[in-house]
This record gives structure tokens, sequence and C-alpha cells, in this order.
């Protein structure tokens, strides 16, 4: 139906979104040493910026909308470790964005996740 086509893909956006905030990539050890690796610093940056972004408007619209979605539930820790790690950075428009998402996921998430979540968080938040 019309309601599970959407939440397929909202779960997909998510999925695509997160894959873009590349929690799982290494950060860099060091400054850039030439141009080329300045350039590829930058453009992953933008791109993670980017991602986060959407991130909290796909989260405000599906709850805001009620789209039901099983992605979120298996989403949880990376989506909240992105978030914190956005917090963490330099940017106060990102530390803003991703403190709301980080406010929209406790509002998605179900009642028995919600512990499990801000143990994530909390403990994202002191690693950072």
């Amino acid at each position: 139906t019309g309601s599970s086509v959407a939440a397929d893909r909202a779960d997909a956006l998510l999925r695509k979104l997160l894959a873009m905030a590349g929690i799982d990539e290494a950060e860099p050890t060091g400054p850039p040493t030439n141009d080329a690796a300045r350039a590829e610093l930058a453009e992953r940056e933008t791109r993670q910026r980017c991602a986060i972004v959407w991130l909290t408007v796909l989260l405000r619209r599906i709850s805001k909308g009620g789209i039901p979605t099983q992605g979120i539930v298996d989403c949880l820790e990376p989506l909240c470790r992105t978030f914190v790690r956005a917090v963490a950075g330099l940017s106060i428009f990102m530390a803003d964005c991703a403190t709301k998402a980080l406010c929209y996921l406790y509002a998605l998430a179900p009642s028995e996740c919600r512990v499990e979540l801000m143990k994530t968080m909390f403990s994202s938040i002191s690693n950072r």
C-alpha cells in the first residue's frame, strides 16, 4: 500500500544518508600532505555535513508525518554515533542540526529502546 511504499523509501533514504555521513570511515590522523589529499578531505567533509542535515530533515519529516519505519530501530546506534560526532564538531550549525536530530531520534525510538539509546548517546559523548 501507499504507507508501506513510503516507509520503504524512507528506510532506503535513511540508509543511504547514513552511508554518506561516513560513520565507519576512518578519521584522518594528521593534516593532508598534498593538494589531492586536501581536496579529498574537503569533499568528504562536505558530503558528511550534507548527510547530517538531510538526516535531520528526514527524521523530522518522519516524526511529523507519522511514517512507520523499521529502519530507525535497526540503525539507532549508528545514527546516534553519527549525530554525537557532529555535535562534537566545530560547526555550530552542524551541532544544532545534530542535537535536533538526536531529539527526533529519541522521540521516534520505541520506548523499550530509549534506555539503550541514552546509554549509547552518553558513551559516545564521553568518548568525544
